[in-house]
């Protein structure tokens, strides 16, 4: 992906103090304008946008954290700030740097962007500024709707026994609206979708699990997750089998002309194609995806 983007990933000095990001003698690191430019540039695409965030976050050096601050900080959210949101969401871990303009984020009027902000700070597991955060912005009645709701979303993306007590003190939250974003979130981060979303029955739950220690409570999460992966699996596999048979069915009733053009239209379909063994295949082989890589963007001159 770095050879993709023309740039090497490497770990730069730290800046001397006083110094600008991305300066060096008075001179403009060429290396770092033209990851600026592929992240911000106006005419870039989206992936050019996101492999240009995942090597700045990958570098991690004073220089490239001042463009990711500078970008996610913006008065206004723009697509190289989802692109760099939409890394962070995939990431384990990220600079401490980059905690305060993402919770500027979750207040924006975005709804789209407090969602992905929301998702990025999944990248913060263990941080005790966000979890402090999270749970103060929550919890708090006049940051507004939009901002408590992102900041519950964050913390079902934190795999903590603190964030799952700060959801359940959610549930009994006066505001109708978080109160059941809390226990929906709670639900969808324990894996029991079929508790009654009422403060109640989230505080009888947390009674009899919260003395249970952080390792055991995630294994057992873990093992509710992997048996909930198995059946939508199965029923995804079920839905396929049904679909696979009724195009073949459609196939088979089409003239000659007709079977030509759903030929044409199954082969420009994006969506990978699984066949089962038993039929034969009419279409291209699946591949694996492609090496990302920039279409059509080129480096500044």
């Amino acid at each position: 992906m770095a050879l993709a983007l023309g740039v090497a990933v490497s770990v730069s000095p730290p800046t001397a103090l006083g110094a600008k990001p991305g300066a060096a003698g008075g001179r403009t690191d060429p290396e770092l304008a033209r990851l600026r430019d592929f992240l911000t540039g106006t005419d870039r695409t989206f992936a050019t946008r996101r492999d240009a965030a995942d090597v700045l976050i990958e570098k991690n050096n004073a220089e490239t954290r001042a463009i990711l601050v500078e970008v996610l900080a913006a008065p206004v959210p723009s697509k190289a700030t989802l692109a760099v949101l939409d890394v962070l969401a995939a990431r384990e871990s990220a600079h401490e740097a980059l905690i305060d303009p993402l919770f500027g984020l979750l207040r924006s009027d975005d709804e789209p962007t407090r969602r992905a902000a929301a998702l990025a700070l999944g990248a913060y597991q263990g941080n005790q500024k966000v979890l402090e955060g999270l749970r103060d912005l929550a919890s708090t009645s006049t940051a507004g709707t939009g901002a408590r709701l992102a900041a519950v979303q964050a913390l079902s993306q934190v795999m903590d026994k603190r964030a799952m007590e700060a959801l359940v003190g959610l549930t009994s939250d006066p505001q109708r609206t978080v109160a059941d974003a809390a226990a929906a979130a709670l639900a969808d981060m324990t894996g029991i979708p079929d508790l009654p979303a009422s403060a109640k029955a989230w505080n009888r739950w947390w009674e009899a699990h919260r003395n249970v220690p952080d390792s055991e409570l995630l294994a057992r999460l873990l093992k509710r997750f992997r048996e909930r992966l198995k059946r939508r699996e199965e029923d995804l596999a079920r839905v396929q089998a049904r679909l696979i048979s009724h195009l073949t069915e459609i196939y088979e009733a089409a003239d000659a002309k007709e079977r030509g053009n759903l030929a044409l239209g199954h082969l420009d379909d994006a969506v990978p194609h699984r066949r089962p063994p038993s039929r034969p295949a009419c279409s291209a082989p699946e591949t694996a995806p492609p090496a990302r890589r920039i279409r059509s963007s080129s480096p500044p001159s």
